[in-house]
């Protein structure tokens, strides 16, 4: 006996049911931090997608999808705060983290609400004027500067000084009368000018409160800075002091939708950079301890790589964070830039040795030319890939491949959707 079209179409069902639940497969995403680029002069008007050797992004993107993404609006520059979490789905425009927030909270600040963080720069100061916004991107022990720093008194409230990696630091302000982060940045972000004094951006007192205590305890940082021995020493060497600070993104703490509860998936994320450790705790993210993880060049490859094997076995969904190369970006270092590169690319050969089943994307944030030195608003190119997708005609992974990609050209925010959907987790309104 024939069954009739009603069991047919049950049977049909009842199959492509159990095949989306055998079909959830892991999610691997890995960034390299501004490594979107324009074309250089210096390796032959290629970008250094282009020049670095790459065999393991180039076999994905030949046997994968490819595309440009967009952190927010095309044309349009972000801070990596931001690019990163569009990346894991979150609208930055209803979600308005700011850096000093998750800087913070990266290196394990304790916060109260009505603090505000701000993320901080030493800086080297001559004749008023900035000379270099990060006092030579040192690698030597500033927490003698931080001592010192930490015994400044402030009226109407207290500032509390706290070192990262490299230049970068947190200042978190706190008073018992209300405080607001709408407030300027000082740092100018570029050189040969002065640092700028914090004004509030809204109208308000607890604006004009949390200017005043900025302002003050920043001129004092600068006669510290300045008469402190360690400083002095190094400018009797010909070295850069780090004798002022800079600071931008004032932040504070707010609600913001756990990754978890939005996309129905645990993560994990494999990394060494304080900021990105912020703002993937405060969705709720997983950041395991790596060894060798810095943030910097010098950061370990290999066990950044074995975490992130480890992870997959533990998590749906594992995010690896170079942030080396973007900083190679910022200071010009194009050689540097595409040994990073490859070296992220063996990190994903490691991973893809020992998972095979997966939905991977590899992306950058942002991009950030080696020309500018700075983030810009180009559009990102992007590569998925998972065994049975459509390829497309791309046949390496760069942005002049990506051209070709099949993606086309969407919003960041709308990564986390498709990579969820090609893992059988497809999202419904």
């Amino acid at each position: 006996m024939k069954p009739n079209k009603k069991e047919i179409y049950a049977g049909i069902s009842g199959l492509l049911s159990d095949a989306r639940l055998k079909s959830k497969i892991k999610m691997l995403m890995v960034i390299g931090d501004g490594m979107a680029d324009r074309a250089v002069e210096e390796i032959g008007w290629r970008s250094p997608l282009e020049v670095a050797e790459t065999p393991n992004m180039d076999l994905l993107a030949r046997r994968g999808v490819l595309g440009f993404h967009d952190p927010l609006w095309p044309g349009l520059r972000v801070e990596s705060e931001a690019a990163n979490l569009s990346i894991l789905g979150y609208d930055p425009l209803r979600n308005p983290i700011k850096r000093g927030l998750v800087e913070a909270l990266g290196l394990e600040v304790s916060l109260e609400r009505g603090d505000v963080a701000l993320r901080t720069n030493f800086a080297t100061i001559r004749n008023g004027k900035i000379l270099d916004r990060r006092a030579g991107r040192f690698n030597w022990d500033p927490k003698p500067l931080a001592d010192d720093l930490n015994k400044i008194e402030v009226q109407g409230g207290e500032a509390q000084f706290y070192t990262s990696v490299e230049h970068r630091g947190v200042l978190v302000l706190s008073s018992e009368e209300s405080l607001s982060a709408d407030i300027s940045d000082t740092d100018p972000h570029t050189t040969g000018v002065p640092p700028m004094k914090s004004v509030p951006t809204k109208k308000g007192e607890a604006a004009i409160r949390t200017t005043k205590i900025l302002n003050e305890y920043l001129e004092n940082v600068t006669t510290v800075l300045s008469q402190h021995p360690l400083n002095q020493e190094r400018e009797k060497q010909d070295l850069l002091p780090a004798n002022g600070l800079i600071t931008r993104g004032a932040g504070t703490l707010l609600d913001i939708p756990r990754f978890l509860d939005m996309f129905g998936v645990n993560g994990a994320v494999i990394c060494g950079f304080p900021m990105i450790k912020g703002l993937v705790r405060f969705v709720g993210l997983e950041t395991p301890e790596v060894e060798g993880a810095t943030g910097r060049a010098d950061t370990n490859f290999d066990k950044k790589a074995e975490a992130a094997i480890k992870a997959l076995e533990e998590f749906d969904f594992v995010y690896v964070h170079v942030k080396a190369i973007d900083s190679a970006s910022h200071d010009g270092k194009v050689y540097l830039k595409m040994d990073l590169i490859e070296k992220m690319d063996s990190l994903i050969g490691r991973v893809l040795d020992a998972w095979d089943d997966l939905v991977v994307c590899v992306t950058a944030d942002h991009s950030t030319p080696l020309g500018l030195g700075d983030h810009c608003g180009d559009p990102v190119p992007f590569l998925i890939w998972f065994p049975n997708i459509i390829r497309d005609e791309a046949v390496r992974f760069s942005e002049r491949e990506a051209y070709k990609g099949g993606f086309q050209r969407i919003r960041s925010v709308d990564l986390m959707n498709s990579i969820l959907c090609f893992s059988g987790r497809c999202q419904e309104i």
